[in-house]
């Protein structure tokens, strides 16, 4: 599958891009949901799914595309 259009990776640009706007950084989001920062990274760069956190991130970004 193409990189760009990989779903774990767009969900990633737009968490990132969520946090921007909210000035939460990934430690902040973490604590919140009950996660390492570590774990956090690895979904906003595409690498992991997140799937147990999906609910929780989508809900405290209030991203309603997801």
């Amino acid at each position: 599958m193409n990189r760009e259009k990989d779903p774990k990776v767009l969900f990633g640009i737009e968490i990132r891009k969520k946090l921007l706007e909210l000035g939460m950084s990934q430690k902040e989001l973490a604590n919140q949901i009950g996660a390492s920062e570590n774990y956090i990274w690895h979904i906003t760069h595409g690498r992991r799914k997140g799937t147990k956190y999906i609910s929780q991130i989508t809900e405290i970004l209030k991203l309603d595309d997801f």
